[in-house]
């Protein structure tokens, strides 16, 4: 498999042929020791992290490290426990988990950065993924921080609507 690939780079006349992407790939594994599988698997994951914005799909990912789609996702899940598609739905989850978590970036922004075209897509994985809507969670994020750096404890937030106290936004206890 290794020596195709790299008599493909060699070879002008393929080469033109082949994807952007693929060569790419190709060159980062190009005198690497590919005849072991671990490490084509360990390479799909390492490609996969560092390009969740892309658009991912097995077949893709499949042809890169010249495997058959089914091959890939049958090594992929033994070796790692979930398959190919779970794992880009999960990797792109918890970076997304930190976006919203770690900057001011606006949902559709993150939603972008971690692969998803539609807001609503994203929103509907999301909610599936961790149980509460993107929105709920930087919401959550924000009062962390904020309480955080005020010395309160995020646990002790809460919203006063009534009693003696009616009107006063928030009350905090101290740590």
């Amino acid at each position: 498999v290794l020596e195709r690939a790299v008599k493909a780079i060699n070879d002008k006349r393929e080469r033109s042929v082949m994807p952007e992407y693929g060569q790419r790939y190709i060159e980062s594994i190009r005198g690497d020791d590919a005849g072991n599988p671990g490490d084509t698997l360990e390479k799909v994951a390492h490609y996969i992290d560092t390009h969740l914005e892309e658009n991912l799909s097995v077949n893709a990912l499949a042809g890169m490290a010249f495997l058959s789609a089914d091959h890939l996702t049958r090594s992929f899940k033994k070796r790692y426990g979930k398959t190919v598609s779970e794992y880009i739905l999960s990797q792109r989850m918890q970076l997304a988990r930190e976006l919203l978590r770690n900057s001011d970036l606006t949902i559709t922004m993150v939603a972008g950065k971690v692969g998803f075209g539609s807001y609503s897509h994203f929103t509907e994985q999301f909610k599936k993924f961790y149980g509460m809507t993107p929105r709920e969670f930087q919401k959550e994020g924000r009062k962390e921080r904020w309480a955080g750096e005020k010395g309160f404890s995020a646990a002790f937030f809460c919203w006063r609507s009534s009693g003696a106290g009616a009107g006063q936004r928030y009350r905090f206890r101290r740590r």
